[in-house]
């Protein structure tokens, strides 16, 4: 599951033979409420500024971007999102960075302008915008080395942070574990501390 906290902290989560759903709580806890339903496989919701409407991703055979007004509860598609899915709001709700499905090229959503703009050409992965959002910050292989990435949206070029390469990771279904940044937008990487070893053993039945 992923976590998202605004007034409340929000989900997604899977169950036995069910779709990804999108689901709120409060931060004093309480019980879940499912504010999506359908068909789509629902994942990596965004909060919106004012906490009124949730941005995500489709896992289905349609992938898309969808928001979804709280208060209505009505679900819109974002205008050119097909094949889209990670968004991540900016911190002023002007853009939307995304990943395409098929490429993993990191996606611009200018909100005002209603279009689509391709920051990358390489796999990039776990896009995080800066507090201040000016950079929006990656994963990814740009020079041929795993490392950590921001890129400025105004001239739009990759800006190499910290390498990757000695960081032990976990992928789960072909995606490395999770990076991110802490309030101070220093780069944060999800480590795998554990060890694997091969055992044979005799086994003795009665």
């Amino acid at each position: 599951m992923v976590a998202r906290w605004e007034a409340d902290c929000i989900r997604w989560q899977n169950a036995p033979n069910k779709k990804l759903h999108v689901y709120i709580v409060s931060a004093d806890g309480g019980a879940l409420e499912e504010v999506s339903h359908g068909e789509r496989g629902e994942c990596f919701p965004t909060w919106s500024r004012d906490g009124a409407s949730l941005f995500f991703g489709d896992l289905s055979d349609s992938p898309a971007i969808y928001r979804l007004n709280l208060k209505t509860h009505q679900i819109t598609t974002m205008n050119g999102s097909q094949g889209m899915w990670w968004p991540r709001l900016s911190p002023d709700n002007n853009y939307i960075a995304a990943l395409s499905v098929n490429t993993y090229h990191l996606m611009l959503f200018d909100v005002k302008a209603q279009k689509w703009t391709e920051l990358t050409q390489t796999r990039a992965l776990h896009p995080f915008w800066s507090h201040d959002g000016k950079y929006v910050y990656f994963d990814s292989t740009v020079g041929g080395e795993l490392a950590f990435y921001r890129l400025p949206i105004t001239d739009h070029k990759p800006e190499r942070v910290a390498s990757l390469k000695d960081v032990k990771r976990i992928a789960s279904g072909g995606v490395p574990s999770w990076t991110g940044l802490a309030p101070d937008d220093s780069p944060l990487a999800l480590r795998d501390i554990s060890t694997f070893e091969i055992y044979a053993l005799d086994w003795q039945l009665p």
